[in-house]
């Protein structure tokens, strides 16, 4: 069933901004920095629609995540009556039976260098390029970022779309801004960004650390090529709220956490278990706050329930569906041995993923436990009736925490949410909500120097 497009003034907003800056400006596109919800999809596919009802384009090209790839771009243009005629291609995994005269073709980040071989043997050029969540593209010297920056000179015109774009520091924009611009307002490559606007710093030196100020240098060099839209002021959402749950150790438990943190060493089974590195010790902490470690042979050992016990309970005061956020193989193996959850792993199938996510939104699942990596991205969970979102570990990733929260809190959701963080007392997971919340700060910070659409 389709549906006559009715847009939101930010999305008339948005929509006249894109315009302008492509058609009447003839400019290459943008980046529109949208929070979860805004309906960035298919504004962005009625600007393309635009640019072909004035000839200006003939077939877009998006990257997209696999989970967004599949369930989202080929089934946007199904809903709206002005976009019914599109014919979408999705390459996905497999023999691509795409003929490349389709308008839209569908890739994801990490198949960019087979769609590079396809494209060529096949005489397939795009001359449009949507990058939908750019935010993963955010190292310059990845394969995925080395085959984005010889897609993006290939078309005419060009977004980048994300509701993180900066989830670590102002750095991270400047890959998403040269699919924009080819380098234009920062830098032709990474060593011209880092003259202009690093230093070298940390530990020996190793780290790439931004001067004082350059945050507010970079958020005015693209200023006139960026667009934010938060939820706050343009949608009228219930109240989302967080709670952090700090839960109390045992004696013995502080002396193990602590022999790890001070002495860099673990007693597991019959053996001394070591850390590599400082990464592999707070990872190690990370696990032993969640209630089992691994050994340096991947062996679990299990070490106390007092995360797992708070977990039962605070799920029994629940009143609807949970949605279960966990780290390790070994929490959901913890979690199973005491909860009946569902599950969505990485590695999933889409077709179990839909099938589980239309149970969800008709609150037939009591608790859904996910790995956030895996359901971060294009999957849409406000239709049920969950009220509550609890972080069992959390990522060291602001991406993934905002991605995941916002799939039940967003547009068309009825009831208000609360995220619950359980941490144990004076340990790395208190930590780890002290980084979230200095990132989410960054991030916050430079988008406000930007412009803004709607409220």
């Amino acid at each position: 069933m389709t549906a006559k497009l009715t847009m939101h003034p930010y999305q008339e907003q948005t929509l006249k901004w894109l315009n302008d800056l492509t058609i009447i400006d003839g400019f290459p596109g943008g980046m529109l920095f949208l929070e979860p919800g805004l309906g960035k999809t298919v504004t962005t596919l009625t600007w393309f629609q635009n640019l072909l009802d004035f000839g200006l384009a003939k077939q877009l090209l998006v990257v997209a995540p696999i989970r967004v790839r599949d369930n989202v771009w080929p089934q946007e243009p199904k809903a709206w009556a002005h976009l019914t005629h599109l014919s979408v291609a999705v390459l996905g995994s497999g023999k691509w039976k795409a003929t490349g005269k389709e308008d839209i073709l569908v890739v994801n980040p990490d198949s960019l260098n087979k769609y590079l071989k396809w494209s060529k043997e096949n005489k397939v050029s795009p001359d449009t390029l949507i990058v939908d969540e750019s935010g993963d593209f955010r190292s310059w010297s990845s394969t995925r970022t080395k085959a984005i920056r010889k897609v993006a000179p290939k078309c005419k015109f060009r977004l980048c779309l994300t509701a993180t774009p900066v989830p670590e520091s102002a750095a991270d924009v400047f890959p998403q801004a040269w699919v924009i611009d080819g380098g234009e307002r920062l830098g032709k490559n990474i060593t011209q960004f880092r003259s202009k606007f690093c230093y070298r710093g940390g530990y020996d030196g190793k780290e790439w650390i931004l001067h004082k100020g350059a945050a507010e240098q970079i958020a005015e060099k693209i200023a006139d090529i960026s667009l934010v839209g938060s939820v706050e002021g343009n949608l009228d959402l219930p109240e989302l709220s967080t709670e952090i749950h700090d839960i109390p150790t045992d004696e013995w438990f502080r002396v193990l956490y602590k022999d790890l943190d001070k002495k860099d060493s673990i007693v597991l089974g019959e053996y001394e278990t070591v850390p590599k590195n400082a990464a592999g010790k707070r990872m190690m902490l990370r696990q032993l706050c969640n209630g089992s470690v691994y050994d340096s042979d991947k062996e679990v050992h299990h070490i106390h329930d007092d995360k797992l016990d708070y977990l039962v309970e605070l799920v029994g005061r629940c009143a609807g569906p949970v949605l279960l956020a966990y780290q390790f193989d070994h929490d959901i193996d913890s979690i199973q041995s005491v909860l009946g959850v569902e599950t969505i792993r990485g590695g999933d199938s889409s077709a179990k993923v839909v099938k589980l996510i239309d149970a969800w939104n008709k609150s037939e699942v009591p608790v859904l436990a996910v790995q956030p990596q895996a359901l971060s991205h294009g999957v849409n969970m406000q239709k049920g009736t969950c009220e509550d979102i609890i972080w069992y570990g959390l990522p060291e990733s602001l991406l993934v925490f905002q991605q995941l929260n916002t799939r039940v809190w967003r547009q068309g959701v009825q009831n208000p949410v609360k995220i619950h963080q359980l941490t144990l007392t004076k340990t790395v997971d208190s930590r780890m909500i002290k980084g979230l919340d200095r990132k989410a700060l960054t991030q916050s910070d430079f988008l406000a120097l930007l412009p803004r659409v709607g409220g």
